[in-house]
Parts: structure tokens; C-alpha cells; sequence
């Protein structure tokens, strides 16, 4: 595994860093603005529960450093100071090489001293274990060669959900009436989940779904589009059809701009926590990265392929 994750690309070793954290349960994860380096960094909470049951929320910086060359103290300190000055808890650095000595020693003196945020380090014997503790993740990322279940009887299942699924909209379609929320949900989703599998065992790896024409870029319900499709249609499929199911929602408009979408109008505060968590996993079937604003769920394409 160590050397396939040192093969990846800046950009999909950033990725790759991104969604093993989703796995492991990090939540409210975004991008933030590229550095000095022009590497992307992440932010995001972890909630944790004491022994009275209280639970508690941290705040984590993470640094994803794909060097060839060890991490030495001075990257972490400048990476340190600009996670101290915006309150986070924990700094989290993630390389596909290893740490200094000097680093390592240094940042076992601030963490003895109490000091905030924490230094945690994964270099690549440490990202490993915990990319084996994600399954989803590294059978996304060809880390892995397939998942626990066995593939072909799996995809036939599917695949068979899906195409009834299809035939029951078409008669649906036909008969002038239209299918249940929940119906239309779980045909995007059999899709979404058979495609990507097919991908990973055709090729090797997951890829991005980005056709034209009219049919592909039908949503649930009556929801409208504006713009050429640039970002994955079958994750993005579901996405809407769950969106209309959780909040009721008979009509809205997806908006496509370079590799972005946003769709409209979600009241955010109808959607709860484990609601979001579900739109976030899907999103990660397409690798994409989620945001929400007042009445809007955007969507960022990242890029992904291997």
C-alpha cells in the first residue's frame, strides 16, 4: 500500500487524506485555501464523549504533505502558528514520507508543555493503519483490492434493483403519474453504487461521470438545471433525489458553473446532522466536497482520478 499512496498525485494524496477522515468521523470537513505550498489543508470537528456523557467538540487543522523527503520541525511550526492563531485544538500532519527527528522531538516538547492546538503525526506507516481501518477508502483509491463482500454477485443484485427501478419510472412515466420520493431515491442510489463498483472492477479505479445529453441531467421530481453538467452526475443525482425526500421539496434548480454546482432552494435548517452525513457519503461516491449556506448546497468536483 505504502507504495501506491506515494504514487498519487499531490491532489489525490490530499484527497485521499480528506476522505479517510470522512470514514473515521469527522464531520463539517472543507477545504481551505490553498497555502505558500499551494497545497489544499482541511478543517474540520470531531465530537468526542467523556464518562459523564458529555460530549465535546474539537476543533482539527489538518496539513497534507506528499513529500519524498522528511517533514522537518520548521514546516510544522509554520503550519503550527496558523492553526494557534484561528483557535484550532488539534493539528493533524499527514505525509507520504516520515518526520525528522528533530521534528518529532520538538513537537513531543509542545504537546508535553499543554500547549494549544496539540500536534498528532501520521507519517505514511501511521496513514496506512488508518487507511486499512477505512475500507470504503481504500477500495476507492485501488489501495485495496476489493471490498469484504464478493464482487459479482454483489453488482448482479444491483445492477438487477437498478433496472427495475428504471422500468418501474418508465411505466410510471408512461401512465401519467409519477414515482414515490423514496422510490426515485433508491434507483439513483442502485445506480450511483453499481456504476462506481463496475469502475473500480473495469478499471482499477473510481472516475468522475460527466455526459450531455438531455437524459443524464434529469433530476428528481421537477427540479431544472442551468449550465453544462461539471460535476459528477450520478452522485449529484442522488444527492437531489435525497434532498427532495428529506425536506419535501416538489421543485427546485440545479445551477452549474466550471466544477461547481448549487442547488436551490434547501432550507438548511430542516436538515439534520445525520441527514447531512448521509448527503456528505454520498457525496464521496463522486468525490465531491459539500457546503451549506442559507437556502443553497453547493458542490465541488475534486479531482480523483488515479
Amino acid at each position: 500500500m505504502k507504495t501506491k499512496i506515494k504514487a498519487l498525485s499531490p491532489t489525490q494524496f490530499e484527497n485521499l487524506v480528506f476522505d479517510t477522515l470522512h470514514e473515521k468521523g469527522m464531520v463539517n470537513l472543507i477545504w481551505r485555501t490553498p497555502g505558500a505550498d499551494g497545497g489544499r489543508d482541511i478543517e474540520g470537528t470531531f465530537s468526542t464523549l467523556d464518562i459523564s456523557g458529555y460530549s465535546s467538540i474539537q476543533k482539527w487543522y489538518v496539513e497534507c504533505k506528499r513529500y519524498k523527503a522528511s517533514v522537518d520541525w520548521p514546516t510544522i511550526r509554520e503550519k503550527l502558528a496558523y492553526a494557534e492563531n484561528h483557535d484550532a485544538d488539534y493539528l493533524l500532519m499527514t505525509t507520504s514520507s516520515t518526520y525528522s527527528p528533530n521534528a518529532i522531538s520538538e513537537t513531543e516538547r509542545w504537546n508535553s508543555k499543554g500547549r494549544r492546538p496539540q500536534i498528532r503525526l501520521w507519517p505514511i506507516s501511521q496513514l496506512e493503519i488508518e487507511i486499512k481501518s477505512c475500507p470504503n477508502t481504500a477500495y476507492k483509491y485501488g489501495l485495496e483490492r476489493s471490498l469484504s463482500i464478493s464482487a459479482l454477485p454483489f453488482l448482479t443484485i444491483i445492477k438487477e434493483i437498478a433496472k427495475q427501478l428504471a422500468i418501474s419510472e418508465s411505466k410510471a412515466i408512461f401512465n401519467d403519474r409519477g414515482l414515490e420520493k423514496e422510490t426515485l431515491l433508491a434507483k439513483e442510489m442502485a445506480w450511483l453504487v453499481y456504476s462506481r463498483i463496475s469502475q473500480k472492477e473495469e478499471q482499477g479505479y473510481f472516475s468522475s461521470y460527466f455526459h450531455f445529453n438531455k437524459d443524464d441531467v434529469m433530476f428528481s421530481g421537477n427540479y431544472t438545471h442551468s449550465g453544462n453538467p461539471s460535476v459528477d452526475l450520478l452522485s449529484l443525482r442522488a444527492i437531489v433525489a435525497y434532498i427532495a425526500l428529506c425536506v419535501g421539496m416538489e421543485n427546485g434548480t440545479v445551477n452549474f458553473h466550471e466544477k461547481k454546482a448549487e442547488i436551490r432552494p434547501v432550507p438548511f435548517f430542516e436538515l439534520s446532522t445525520l441527514q447531512r452525513q448521509i448527503i456528505e457519503s454520498i457525496a464521496s461516491w463522486g468525490n465531491l466536497s459539500i457546503s451549506y449556506d442559507v437556502g443553497i448546497i453547493g458542490v465541488d468536483q475534486q479531482d480523483w482520478q488515479l
